[in-house]
């Protein structure tokens, strides 16, 4: 697994915030697990966004409303909803509004073939592999934070502060952008030397007091780093004090980044009383359990003075949002629900987080299937098999998604291009059905549009290289792969794929080296142990290849050719008995390849059995029913 950090994202606003408590908003973020648990979790990452978030209402933190603070944690910090947060923070209708962004949980560094430096924000439902389209570059959240600094906003300010958790042991860079220089709205003063450069352990006394980069500077923002005694703190102190702090974790290294638009503004008013108590308590943490905070109650609010039809109608759409009921034509559609919602007069100041929410939860439900194939799902892999016809739905449900949140809205890029590759995948799936070879061109048609949406999209070159590969192009198939390999190189699946290619052009050297890379990056795969075996049965290694069929078995294989091939193994060794058990049960899962069985040469010393001649006999009468039917 790619090497991981562990990430606070903090955006402070300059200026007083707390001057105009109700000329702001603020997102609060905050990931402790991870639905994949390969991801190295920040443990306390939860708690230090829940704290931000109660900062925030305090006098310090500005007097916040709850209606101004959203705060994501845990299963309900998927990119998705995340996406739709970040969405309602840059609204700026009807006012504009000062904003204030807070991340906590895992990151990772990586430059992509040396190029495009930048680290990928890790939300509950992102694969380990950042560059599959599930993840948030901190590059690109600059990028559109400052897009949405316009007149009279006060521009976003970044801090990232990240814990090394490195397998390497190696240092990292950390990533600098350019000065935007005195000529533009903001100017970045980036500090990175912090003291926890060097490797630091737990303090051996009581690590219950062992804080994180985040709480210290929350203490920092109460009053601890006003060193001029102003009664204020602006972002020059908190550079200051934070690179006195004693960092005391677990986690090996800790880094820091922060960028403040101007570095002699106030961030936060300094409670003397607070202050006193965080001295008292030698900084320990600073609030009781805090109650989450992830609905906004203006949805309630509205509600409770609503009709009784309308609070129907609005439970009626969240019910078919939560039961995937997104599009026609089944009734009580989560679509047609929202259309009439839009015209109930007393909705209206919910209609943007009605549309979020809706869009969002398409979001989520077209990212499950894309993570389970990113992870190697063996379900997944048999589903795609099986084409249920889900994934022409999946590209419905993003183009509805695009639909509602437009063209200027900063995912539209990264909808879009989901929305293809599933209608190219579609298509392709419909192609192994029919062999209309005109559904293979459309697919790729679809796949390289994709592309431009999504140029670093592993899965789109993966799906590139499958299209390629099946019109016989194996040159450009294989320069598909290598550039999945190189997006995601620890992915196993464009290995698995290269390596049934070599198979097929007989190149057994490099057929062996990615089929045994492919089983290393995912041994719960058992395509991968399939194709593996296939290659050694081809060079005639039967005891190798039996082991590695008969792994694919235990892993959960649903495909037939596993048990044919079993068969082939056990009649070339003039086991009778076990071939024919291996055929018959090669039969229950689907295994009708007549012309195999008939001239398949493993399968000569069981031809003239009779037990073998009614099977063929039956899958004869089983296709001529077909025909007729």
């Amino acid at each position: 697994m790619k090497p991981l950090l562990i990430l606070t994202v903090l955006s402070i606003l300059t200026g007083h915030a707390f001057a105009q408590p109700r000329n702001a908003k603020a997102l609060v973020v905050g990931i402790s697990q991870h639905q994949d648990t390969s991801i190295h979790a920040f443990t306390p990452a939860r708690r230090d966004a829940e704290e931000y978030a109660a900062f925030l209402q305090t006098i310090s933190g500005g007097s916040m409303d709850r209606d101004q603070i959203l705060l994501l944690t845990d299963q309900g910090a998927t990119l998705a909803s995340f996406v739709a947060a970040l969405d309602w923070l840059l609204d700026t209708k009807p006012l504009p509004l000062k904003r204030l962004l807070y991340i906590a949980g895992a990151a990772q560094m990586v430059a992509p073939g040396q190029k495009n430096e930048d680290v990928f924000v890790f939300f509950h439902d992102s694969p380990a592999a950042p560059l599959q389209g599930n993840t948030f570059s901190l590059r690109d959240l600059k990028r559109l934070l400052d897009k949405g600094s316009g007149q009279n906003i006060v521009p976003f300010t970044l801090v990232f502060a990240f814990k090394e958790a490195f397998e390497t042991g190696t240092d990292a860079p950390l990533v600098r952008w350019k000065d935007e220089g005195k000529n533009q709205r903001s100017s970045y003063l980036k500090w990175s030397n912090m003291p926890s450069t060097d490797p630091l352990t737990v303090n051996g006394t009581n690590p219950e007091i062992a804080k994180t980069i985040s709480s210290h500077l929350v203490t920092g923002l109460f009053g601890l780093a006003d060193r001029d005694n102003n009664m204020q703190v602006n972002g020059q102190e908190i550079f200051r004090y934070l690179k006195s702090c004693s960092l005391e974790t677990s986690v090996t290294r800790e880094y820091f980044y922060m960028a403040v638009t101007d570095k002699e503004a106030s961030l936060s008013r300094v409670d003397d009383r607070i202050v006193e108590e965080l001295q008292r308590l030698g900084k320990n943490y600073l609030f009781a359990p805090i109650v989450h905070l992830e609905s906004m109650p203006i949805e309630d609010r509205v509600l409770q003075t609503a009709s009784p039809a309308t609070r129907q109608l609005y439970e009626d759409f969240i019910l078919a949002i939560k039961v995937k009921n997104f599009l026609k034509p089944v009734e009580h559609n989560a679509a047609a629900l929202y259309d009439s919602l839009l015209l109930v007069p007393e909705l209206q100041p919910i209609a943007g987080h009605l549309r979020r929410r809706y869009a969002a939860a398409m979001l989520d439900h077209t990212q499950q299937a894309l993570n389970a194939y990113l992870n190697t799902s063996a379900n997944e892999l048999t589903r795609r098999r099986k084409n249920s016809g889900q994934y022409k739905l999946y590209a419905q449900l993003m183009g509805k998604a695009n639909e509602l949140l437009g063209e200027e809205h900063f995912m539209h890029k990264t909808l879009e291009a989901k929305r293809l590759y599933f209608e190219g995948l579609h298509l392709r799936l419909q192609y192994f059905a029919t062999k209309n070879a005109e559904l293979l061109s459309e697919a790729l048609k679809k796949q390289l549009a994709a592309l431009r949406f999504e140029p670093e999209a592993a899965y789109i070159y993966n799906e590139l290289g499958v299209v390629y590969g099946n019109q016989n192009d194996t040159i450009e198939a294989q320069k598909q792969f290598f550039s999945a390999i190189e997006y995601s190189p620890t992915w196993g699946i464009p290995y698995g794929n290269l390596c049934g290619l070599f198979l097929r052009a007989g190149d057994w050297e490099n057929a062996n080296e990615y089929g045994i890379r492919a089983v290393a990056l995912a041994n719960w795969n058992p395509d991968t142990y399939f194709i593996l075996g296939t290659v050694y049965h081809k060079k005639r290694d039967f005891s190798t290849a039996e082991d590695l069929y008969r792994r694919a078995i235990k892993e959960g294989t649903s495909l037939p050719e596993v048990y044919f091939n079993l068969a082939c193994i056990a009649a070339q060794k003039e086991e009778k008995d076990a071939a024919l058990d291996w055929l018959k049960q090669a039969r229950e899962m689907g295994f009708d390849d007549i012309e195999s069985l008939a001239t398949d040469p493993d399968l000569v010393s069981i031809r003239k059995d009779a037990r073998f001649t009614e099977m063929v006999q039956q899958l004869n009468n089983e296709r001529m029913l077909r025909k007729k039917d």
